[in-house]
Order: structure tokens, then sequence, then C-alpha cells
């Protein structure tokens, strides 16, 4: 869309909905005015036909703004999601300069996840790193939200080596996390691996190698209950966390 107009490709004789993107503070609407495809007007061509006059009129949706920083309240380029509450996908918005500001939304209920550029770690509004600990934004009708700021922080990783009784490399992979959640890596070649970018504070390190190997927790344990909590704080690298898995 250029200055309010536009007009599409080429179009086959036959049946057609619209759906409208405007950039800005606006709502995404279908043609008749409507929210969502299946309510949206058809509209009707025949062949060779040039129809004109479909100028649908969008209104101001709410908006959420902010800025993302460090703890040094220094600006953080990355992007950023936002779903409903339901945690169903609804848009994206980037955060070049560290400022935000998301297209118009209808009223709702949203969650917000940010992914600053390395070697920061992403998190949910506000402070958490899962979707189920992240705090609800309501939104009403038009509203225009500032004050979202989220600080983030610089990413630390575990490392180790996996090998058997014999001291030999293993294949598989290895999980950070806890009974809740947990992110993994493959474990190379040489047996060793380095998880992703963590989030300060505590985690439990288990490792599922291939083949006819049980899983074990870190740190000598048979369940996540029994693994030693490793505690990571901003920008650490943890190393040594090896693991000797056993034949089952």
């Amino acid at each position: 869309i250029r200055d309010r107009t536009y007009i599409t490709s080429r179009l086959g004789p036959g049946s057609y909905k619209l759906g409208f993107h405007p950039d800005g503070p606006y709502l995404e609407e279908y043609w008749g005015d409507s929210a969502t495809f299946s309510s949206a007007t058809p509209i009707t061509l025949t062949q060779g036909q040039q129809r004109t006059g479909i100028n649908p009129t969008v209104d101001l949706g709410a908006t959420i703004s902010g800025t993302v920083t460090n703890l040094n309240n220094e600006p953080i380029s990355g992007s950023g999601v936002v779903y409903d509450q339901h945690d169903g996908y609804v848009t994206w918005f980037d955060f070049y300069d560290g400022t935000f500001i998301t297209r118009g939304l209808p009223a709702g209920s949203y969650k917000l996840e940010f992914f600053p550029e390395n070697p920061y770690v992403g998190e949910y509004w506000q402070d958490s790193s899962t979707s189920d600990a992240a705090t609800i934004i309501a939104l009403s009708e038009r509203e225009q939200l500032t004050g979202i700021n989220p600080v983030v922080n610089l990413g630390s990783t575990i490392s180790g080596t996996v090998t058997n009784e014999a001291g030999e490399p293993v294949f598989g992979q290895v999980f950070v996390g806890d009974e809740f959640s947990a992110q993994g890596v493959s474990i190379r070649a040489d047996g060793t691996y380095v998880t992703q970018l963590l989030r300060p504070g505590d985690h439990k390190v288990w490792f599922v190698p291939d083949g006819p190997y049980l899983t074990k927790y870190w740190e000598d344990g048979a369940t996540i209950e029994e693994a030693t909590t490793i505690t990571v704080s901003e920008d650490e690298d943890i190393t040594g966390v090896d693991g000797i898995v056993e034949l089952g």
C-alpha cells in the first residue's frame, strides 16, 4: 500500500478475500470490516474485470511500547513476539535501538517474549524464563501502553564432556533445566558439549546418551530430584560438568 492506494496482481475469475495489514498502530482487518478470514466478505471477479472501490477504513488498535536495556542501562537490539494469553502467536516486533512498539492490537490479554542479540539471553515479560511464568498484559480498546522496559542479562554457559566407563566419547543429548522445562544440545563427536545461553539462576544438567547407556543426572544422580543444582551468575561460563554414563 502506497499513498493509501493499492492494486493486486492479475487474478483469474473467481471468489477472493482481501486482508489488509497496515503499518503502525492500526488493526489488521479483512474486507467487509471483519477481524477474521472466515467472516470476510468475498469479492467475486469475472474474466478481465477491473474491480475498483474496495476501500477499507482501518481502526486504531492498542499498542505496547518500551525500551530493552542491559544492566548498565544500555539499549539492546533484537526482536520480540506477541502471544495471546493462550500462547498463540499474534505478531512480532523489532527493537533496533532498544525501543519498540507493537502494531495495533485488539483489546485482550497478551504475553511478550524478547529475543536480544548475542551475547544476551531472551526472556518473557516480566523477567521470566518460561511462558507459564510470564506476566500477562491486559489491554483495553485503543490503549497505548508504555513503560514495558525489560532488562536483559548476559547469557552464561555450562560445558563438559560425556564419556562411558572406558573413557570413550558418547553421542546423545545434554539437557539443562528443571522438571518443568529444559533446553537440549547435542554431544559432539569428541564427547564435549556447550549449552545454549542460559539465564542467571539455578539449573540442573542431565545426560541422555544414545545406544545402550543409562540417562544420568549430574552429579551422579538417577533422577532429577537427585541432581546437583548448579547456580549460574550473569556472563559466567561454568566448565567441567562432565558425565560418565553406564551401560544399561
